[in-house]
C-alpha cells in the first residue's frame, strides 16, 4: 500500500472480567505511560463492579475528551458474560451522570440491536440537556 499514510490511535478498551488486564486504573496507567488512548465500556466497567459503578466518580477520572461504549449487560461473579439491549431505564444512570459535564464525548452503542439502542440514548440525552 505504498502511498497511504494512516493515522491510527491505538486504545485499550477496559475489560468486563476482573481476572483480565483492563480495569480503568489499569488502561488510564497504560495511557499515562505510553501516550496511547484507551475506550472507556461502561458496561465492562459495571460488571467487573458486580452492578454496582457510580458513573459520575469514573467520569471525574476521565479527561474531557475520550472514547466510550455503552451497553446492556449480562454478568455473574467472574464478571461480564455478554452484551444485551439497552434499555432507557439501564441507560438513565450513565445519562444522568454525563448530563451537565462539559466533555467531548463518542459514546458508541454495542448492543445487538446498535441502530435502534443508539437513536434512544441519544433521545434520552437530548431530552436532559434541553
Amino acid at each position: 500500500m505504498a502511498g497511504y499514510r494512516w493515522a491510527v490511535a491505538l486504545c485499550p478498551e477496559t475489560t468486563g472480567k476482573p481476572s483480565q488486564f483492563g480495569s480503568l486504573e489499569e488502561c488510564l496507567r497504560l495511557a499515562q505511560e505510553t501516550g496511547c488512548g484507551f475506550t472507556v465500556d461502561f458496561a465492562h466497567l459495571l460488571a467487573r463492579a458486580g452492578g454496582c459503578l457510580d458513573y459520575g466518580a469514573v467520569l471525574d477520572r476521565l479527561p474531557r475528551r475520550f472514547h466510550a461504549h455503552f451497553s446492556g449487560i449480562e454478568y455473574g461473579p467472574k464478571g461480564e458474560r455478554r452484551h444485551l439491549n439497552t434499555t432507557r431505564g439501564f441507560f438513565q444512570p450513565l445519562a444522568s451522570a454525563l448530563s451537565g459535564r462539559r466533555l467531548d464525548v463518542t459514546l458508541v452503542c454495542e448492543s445487538p440491536r446498535p441502530y435502534p439502542d443508539a437513536a434512544m440514548m441519544r433521545r434520552v440525552l437530548t431530552a436532559l440537556s434541553s
